[in-house]
């Protein structure tokens, strides 16, 4: 069983200390600061979560985060954490837990002083990240049941975007993945002259295809060409307006983000709107 030594008290349900291997953490729990004392020794039943320091700078920012933050906010954002986890069998790094509780304090301070303002991606966050919405959903209800504050219903996003953000290897530019994303999808639409049933099963695989080269964009990963190109000449033809519309959407790849599109991407592509104008 591990075992933390408490070294300075930050609040009523905050402390720095140190485990048993010596190493200085940040514990929370209810009333870890407040019914215990510098040198006592704490047991992990006695403890909420336990915040690894990874330098002295990140241990000084979280330390005055949690001073600034109430402890109801960090909390609710450890069990919005929590859910996430089990719900979309991920991992986070405790750096979700801290944004997180940053982010549902600012929301409820403006929201108590009326000043509020929704999420202007909402709509677009929801309808290419729904399963992180379904996250979010539930985080609201969690604020409500745990802080009896009712947060408007676009707040839902901004949870799920603090956990896109925190998903996989390294951070994810999210505004920009759906900017791109909705830039190819608005001109499939226009050049193929079909509308995209967003309840679809093509649709949800067209739009998971498009974030994932998103992020090859953004990240410059830029794929070698492969024989793909024969049988991409084969099969263009087969369907008018997918080769134009391949064209438009590589010129707006590369006007927009310097990104050249390869004859494997285009074929790819080709597959997904195939799918698409075939549907029903």
């Amino acid at each position: 069983m591990s075992f933390y030594r408490l070294r300075r008290i930050l609040n009523n349900n905050a402390a720095v200390a140190r485990n048993e291997h010596g190493d200085e953490v940040i514990i929370t729990g209810k009333a870890v600061g407040f019914s215990h004392r510098t040198g006592d020794v704490l047991r992990d039943d006695e403890v909420s979560r336990v915040y690894i320091l990874k330098s002295d700078a990140a241990g000084k920012r979280l330390q005055a985060l949690f001073q600034e933050i109430p402890y109801p906010c960090i909390e609710v954002a450890e069990k919005i954490v929590d859910f996430a986890s089990a719900a979309l069998d991920r991992q986070f790094s405790q750096n979700l837990i801290i944004s997180l509780s940053d982010h549902i304090n600012f929301c409820i301070e403006q929201h108590e002083a009326g000043t509020y303002q929704k999420n202007l991606l909402s709509d677009e966050i929801e309808r290419l990240y729904p399963t992180e919405c379904v996250v979010g959903r539930q985080g609201l209800a969690l604020i409500e049941r745990d802080l009896g504050v009712v947060l408007d219903p676009s707040e839902a996003a901004s949870i799920a975007f603090h956990i896109i953000n925190n998903s996989g290897a390294g951070s994810v530019d999210v505004e920009k993945i759906i900017s791109g994303v909705e830039g190819m999808l608005g001109i499939i639409r226009s050049e193929m002259g079909i509308e995209l049933g967003d309840d679809t099963s093509h649709y949800a695989r067209l739009v998971t295809h498009l974030k994932f080269l998103m992020r090859r964009v953004i990240a410059g990963e830029q794929p070698e060409d492969d024989a793909g190109k024969l049988f991409l000449n084969i099969d263009e033809g087969q369907v008018a307006g997918i080769s134009r519309c391949l064209d438009a959407v590589g010129a707006y790849l590369a006007d927009e983000f310097g990104y050249r599109i390869s004859n494997a991407e285009r074929l790819y592509l080709f597959v997904h709107i195939v799918a698409i104008t075939q549907m029903g």
